[in-house]
């Protein structure tokens, strides 16, 4: 039987890519993106689709059960990724976003604030501002995986929540 995975990826990642190729890309984009990377030991091209939150002119991917997952490994190095974003293709110097806090907070952040989902599961408590808890955050960053995508400038467009 396949894993839970191998079912997403073979069966429903597919039909999602051909939808943010789409006009109807509009139902998905503003949750997902479409990554397709070369392994590095296999030099073979995988594609996949995941969940993002732009940060600057950076596109954050928080791996969900890293664990459980390889595809990441191969941004250890930074490495190159055609990513669909918003209806467009582009190339990504991707690479992984070391355990730094100073970096991984402020993304984590934007991240969750994006899909609050992810923030339940890391167990985020809200302050009386609305705000994430700077404590929760700091303490998930530890153990969150996070690839970073940066975007060429030409490419970028505004950030989420700006004119």
């Amino acid at each position: 039987m396949a894993s839970g995975f191998s079912f997403v990826n073979g069966v429903m990642n597919p039909p999602i890519r051909a939808i943010l190729r789409s006009p109807l890309r509009f139902l998905l984009d503003g949750n997902l993106i479409s990554l397709t990377y070369t392994g590095r030991r296999s030099g073979h091209r995988f594609s996949l689709v995941t969940m993002y939150a732009q940060f600057d002119n950076e596109l954050i991917v928080v791996v969900g059960q890293p664990e459980k997952k390889n595809w990441w490994r191969n941004f250890r190095e930074k490495a190159l990724a055609d990513v669909r974003f918003k209806g467009r293709k582009c190339t990504c110097a991707a690479q992984l976003l070391e355990k730094d806090p100073s970096n991984v907070v402020p993304r984590l952040e934007a991240y969750c604030c994006k899909h609050p989902s992810t923030a339940r599961l890391y167990g985020f408590r809200k302050g009386s501002d609305g705000k994430f808890n700077s404590e929760d955050i700091a303490k998930a960053s530890e153990r969150s995986v996070m690839v970073v995508f940066e975007l060429p400038s030409r490419e970028a467009p505004p950030a989420e929540g700006t004119n």
